[in-house]
C-alpha cells in the first residue's frame, strides 16, 4: 500500500473554511470526503510513484464535479523513517561536533540509498483559482537567471494539477500543449494530457484531454484510445532508480523546506515565524547540508 499521511483535522478545518458552499457542512461531511480521497489515493497508487519530477515535490490534485477542490501534497523518500531519527537528535540540547558529524552522515546514507520508500502528504485543500507558490518561485528564480526569455509565466505552471480523480479512478498528468498566441488562443487555454493510474503504473490505453484557462478552471475535452502492447518492467533493483527518483528530497529536505518558506512567507501576527526549536533545527539542518556537500 502507498505510505499516504494525511493531517485529517487540518484538512476538515480548511474544507468547511474555503467551501462554503459545497455541501460540506459539518466536520462529519468533511472527514467523509477526505477519507473518500484517501480510499481512491491508496487503491490506485503504485509504491513507487511520484506524482511531479519537479525538485519542490509539491502536487496538485483535483477533485469535484468541476473539480474545484484542489489537495495541496508533497512527496518526499525516507529509509525506514531514518530521516525522523535524524530530526529528533538534531533537536537535542547539546550537539558536540562530532555528533553532528555522524548525524550528517547518517543524513548521507539516506540521500544516496536507491532502498528508500516514497511518502506522500496531503498537506491542505485550496479553490481552483490558487496556486503552489513554491512551484512558482522555482520555476520564476530557474527562468531568470537564463539568457533567453521564456513566454510561460510561473502562475501557470504553478496551476496545473499533477492528478484528477474521476469516480473511483486515479488519472496522472503526463503532458501539456498550448499556444500563447493571442489571434489564435484569447484565454490562454491549454490541453493537459492524463493517463490512468493503477497498482501496477500507467494504463497507457487510454487518454484523456482536458482544458485548463488562466484562472484555473478545468473542463474535459475529449479522449483517444489507444492499441498498446505491455512492456516489461525493468528490475529497479537490479539497474538503480531513475532521475526523478534521485531528485525527490528527503525527509530531512523537505522539512528544511516547510522552515525555509514559513521563514520568508510570514504572514502572522507574532514578532519571529519559527519557535526557537524550528530556528534551532533550521541551522542545524543547513550545517549537516553544508557538511555533505563539502564531501560530494
Amino acid at each position: 500500500m502507498a505510505n499516504l499521511i494525511i493531517d485529517l483535522e487540518h484538512l476538515k478545518e480548511r474544507l468547511l473554511e474555503r467551501f462554503p458552499k459545497s455541501g460540506l457542512n459539518s466536520k462529519e461531511d468533511a472527514e467523509k470526503l477526505v477519507n473518500k480521497i484517501k480510499k481512491i489515493i491508496e487503491e490506485n497508487l503504485p509504491e513507487d510513484w511520484r506524482f511531479t519530477i519537479s525538485p519542490s515535490a509539491k502536487f496538485i490534485i483535483a477533485y469535484g464535479k468541476n473539480f474545484e477542490f484542489r489537495f495541496l501534497g508533497r512527496s518526499y523518500r525516507d529509509l525506514n523513517e531514518e530521516g525522523k531519527k535524524i530530526k529528533e537528535a538534531l533537536l537535542e540540547e547539546s550537539l558536540k561536533a562530532e555528533k553532528l558529524k555522524e548525524i550528517a552522515a547518517e543524513y548521507r546514507k539516506i540521500l544516496f540509498s536507491p532502498d528508500c520508500q516514497i511518502y506522500h502528504e496531503l498537506k491542505t485543500v485550496y479553490t481552483h483559482n490558487q496556486d503552489i507558490s513554491e512551484e512558482k518561485i522555482i520555476f520564476e528564480r530557474i527562468t531568470s537567471s537564463l539568457f533567453h526569455i521564456i513566454p510561460i509565466t510561473g502562475k501557470r505552471i504553478a496551476l496545473r494539477p499533477n492528478a484528477l480523480i474521476v469516480g473511483d479512478e486515479l488519472w496522472v498528468r503526463q503532458g501539456e500543449y498550448f499556444d500563447l498566441s493571442k489571434e489564435v488562443n484569447k484565454d490562454y487555454e491549454e490541453y493537459l494530457i492524463f493517463q490512468k493510474l493503477t497498482k501496477k503504473g500507467i494504463d497507457k490505453s487510454k487518454i484523456s484531454i482536458y482544458t485548463l484557462n488562466k484562472q484555473g478552471h478545468l473542463k474535459y475535452f475529449g479522449e483517444e484510445i489507444r492499441v498498446i502492447k505491455e512492456f516489461p518492467q525493468l528490475n529497479k533493483t537490479y539497474y538503480g532508480r531513475s532521475q526523478s527518483y534521485w531528485i525527490l528530497p528527503t525527509y530531512i529536505d523537505a522539512l528544511y523546506m516547510d522552515l525555509v518558506y514559513a521563514k520568508d512567507h510570514w504572514e502572522g501576527d507574532e514578532r519571529y515565524p519559527l519557535t526557537s526549536k524550528d530556528m534551532l533545527l533550521l541551522v542545524r539542518i543547513e550545517k549537516i547540508f553544508k557538511m555533505v556537500k563539502e564531501n560530494l
